[in-house]
């Protein structure tokens, strides 16, 4: 299950439903029985806010819910070990009591509850967790964890682009197949294609969106402005610009996607200078960490030089799936607790649903 950010509708109404087609279907794997999966599945709803049938959840809870309609005993699913997987990680978190906190606000809301989620489960594995959902004004803490008789606050922040660069993806793939198409049927070996892309385009764009741009262009080398207002009603809070950049492109057999280079060190350095200045404002004495939520690999030399003198340390993460990868925790002056906790947190790991 790779984590994936948009939200969409559950197909069931309940969990009544849920149980019952499970219970019909005789749900199970070799390894895990019906019984368990409903057990697991009781732990996910006591954690569950009410609208959790009502409204969109995150893509891929949702998706593991509406496979149970497709099940058939002589196949194998994965859905089935990845539901019982998070039913027996909130298990496992439970035993904390200051989670009770961090499930208050429901943990399938959005994807950075769903990965605040699974980063708790992880720092709590080993390290003392004291608390969550920490009320440190002027800002608030993550996670709380006391090692080395020390506090230390944890801010988690994704920073990954894969929902920005989908739209991308999503706008060169509808114009390309619309030219690649018209130049087939003239058995042309060449075909106009999306370039080069500038700017994002905005979440909320109807199906065909795109198709029905391309079918509007004229079909030639060209610089394309399109402008998306507030008033448009896709969601924007301003305006935003796309350029699209088209000319000619021999036939490959593939789609070449021209994503946007997103820079992610970019969106590191604002979103730990947002938070050290925060730090720095409050005057408060405490060690703050910003845990980065990032598909990048840094160097730990350029990251150790780039909070060098600062008030806050830092540490990047990688999550796929159930697999998390870390840096090298860096304190912003190399110390004995730095040492410390960087023995203490392996550099990978893998939740198994045993």
């Amino acid at each position: 299950m790779v984590i994936m950010k948009d939200n969409v509708n559950i197909d069931y109404k309940s969990w009544c439903e849920v149980y019952s087609e499970i219970k019909g279907k005789k749900v199970c794997n070799p390894d895990i029985s019906t019984k368990k999966l409903i057990s697991s599945l009781k732990k996910i709803e006591a954690v569950s806010q009410k609208s959790f049938f009502t409204k969109p959840q995150i893509i891929d809870i949702s998706n593991l819910f509406n496979q149970i309609k497709y099940f058939e005993s002589s196949k194998q699913y994965s859905f089935i070990s990845d539901l019982y997987l998070i039913g027996r990680l909130i298990s496992v978190l439970e035993k904390n009591p200051k989670s009770k906190k961090l499930f208050k606000k429901g943990i399938f809301t959005n994807f950075g509850f769903f990965t605040q989620f699974l980063v708790s489960v992880w720092l709590n594995k080993y390290l003392n967790v004291v608390d969550f959902e920490v009320d440190n004004k002027p800002f608030n803490t993550d996670i709380l964890v006391n090692e080395f008789n020390t506090d230390i606050h944890f801010h988690i922040k994704d920073i990954s682009e894969n929902e920005r660069e989908e739209r991308i993806s999503d706008l060169c793939l509808y114009i390309d197949d619309y030219f690649t198409e018209k130049a087939r049927s003239r058995h042309n070996d060449v075909h106009l294609a999306v370039i080069k892309v500038s700017g994002v385009p905005p979440k909320n764009l109807p199906h065909n969106y795109w198709l029905d741009i391309a079918m509007k262009i004229k079909e030639k080398p060209q610089h394309l402005k399109i402008n998306f207002h507030p008033s448009d009603g896709y969601g924007n809070a301003e305006e935003i610009v796309v350029i699209i950049q088209l000319n000619w492109r021999p036939f490959s057999g593939t789609f070449l996607s021209p994503l946007n280079s997103f820079n992610n060190s970019i969106r590191l350095t604002r979103e730990f200078e947002d938070k050290n200045r925060q730090i720095l404002e409050s005057k408060l004495n405490q060690i703050h960490i910003l845990l980065a939520i990032t598909e990048d690999r840094y160097s730990t030399r350029s990251l150790r030089e780039f909070i060098k003198n600062q008030n806050t340390g830092i540490m990047t993460l990688e999550i796929f799936d159930f697999d998390f990868e870390r840096s090298t925790l860096l304190l912003p002056s190399k110390n004995k607790l730095e040492d410390y906790l960087n023995r203490k947190i392996p550099r990978a790991i893998y939740f198994e649903t045993e």
